[in-house]
């Protein structure tokens, strides 16, 4: 598995990207953030509120899809959980799209200094290792 999202990452240049379509709101936000090389076509779907936890929700929800582009039939639906920000600090954090970064998910409750490391640069200099965190 880990081979096989290291040769994705590494082939980040071929996948179409686009900012991310938004509906923001004074609650907050819904995103789609789509993609595609060519061969399939995945986009991911993410709801974020602050104010969730207080009713015992979480601040972030999201799911995602994966198709065929030859004949448009999905392939694949995953769904994605995230974690308290504690979570964070607990080790090196990665990202997708620094832009990004600090207007969704739990990274945006750290300080605007808190390190954070772009994960498509990193994979072309090293081998991608995704380490597991326990935590105690």
């Amino acid at each position: 598995m880990i081979d096989y999202i290291e040769t994705d990452f590494r082939r980040r240049p071929v996948f179409d990207k686009c900012a991310c379509i938004g509906s923001h709101s004074d609650v907050g936000v819904i995103e789609l953030m789509p993609t595609s090389d060519g061969q399939e076509y995945g986009f991911k779907y993410v709801n974020g509120r602050r104010s969730n936890p207080a009713s015992g929700h979480q601040t972030v929800t999201a799911f995602g899809v994966l198709a065929d582009v030859a004949t448009g039939y999905p392939t694949f639906w995953s769904g994605k959980t995230e974690l308290d920000a504690e979570i964070l600090t607990m080790g090196d954090v990665f990202v997708e799209f620094p832009e990004q970064t600090w207007i969704e998910g739990e990274i945006q409750q750290m300080p605007a200094d808190f390190p954070i490391t772009e994960l498509w640069p990193s994979t072309r200099r090293t081998k991608l290792v995704f380490p597991c965190i326990t935590p105690t």
